[in-house]
């Protein structure tokens, strides 16, 4: 069974709704048929919206050390549960030796499992994933067009606010 590392802590609840979810659907009867994880749960990773959006503090090097970590710990791929970290992620995988399971690349697969399939993708999403234009290029890269509310749409309804601050369950 591989080992999984869990690179953490932007959004420590995203974090924790990943394990429940990766322990959830993990086939087991017992613990020992469970997976392997290391789990680096840092709070303290730079902001990825202030990266994105006002050219803060670049994550890459923080986000490197995690998986520099894993890959010292014998993972076999990693995860990332925060979509604003995966602008930088290319950088960090060209310098380790584990393979990456992408939020992006988990999203278009489960896209095209739907039957039937869809052709366009609403998304609903942070300032900063949307500017760094995650998903569309994933989605459009797979064949899909992607519909997202337009800057105005996305300052000025309430609806989408609240998404933006995780304030809906």
């Amino acid at each position: 069974m591989k080992t999984i590392g869990v690179l953490g802590g932007m959004g420590p609840a995203a974090t924790a709704d990943f394990l429940q979810k990766l322990v959830d659907s993990t086939d087991a009867a017992t613990d020992q048929e469970h997976p392997k994880v290391l789990l680096w749960s840092n709070p303290t990773i730079p902001d990825r919206t202030e990266a994105i959006v006002n050219n803060g503090e670049d994550p890459t090097p923080h986000l490197l050390d995690g998986a520099q970590l894993f890959q010292r710990g014998g993972a076999d791929v990693f995860a990332v549960p925060c979509n604003g970290a995966h602008a930088f992620l290319p950088e960090v995988v060209k310098n380790v030796n584990i393979e990456l399971v992408s939020i992006l690349d988990a999203t278009v697969y489960k896209l095209q499992q739907l039957s039937p399939t869809p052709k366009k993708i609403g998304l609903l999403a942070s300032e900063a994933t949307v500017q760094a234009e995650l998903y569309k290029k994933a989605l459009e890269k797979a064949g899909f067009e992607l519909l997202t509310p337009n800057h105005e749409e996305r300052h000025g309804k309430k609806e989408y606010a609240a998404f933006n601050s995780e304030r809906i369950s």
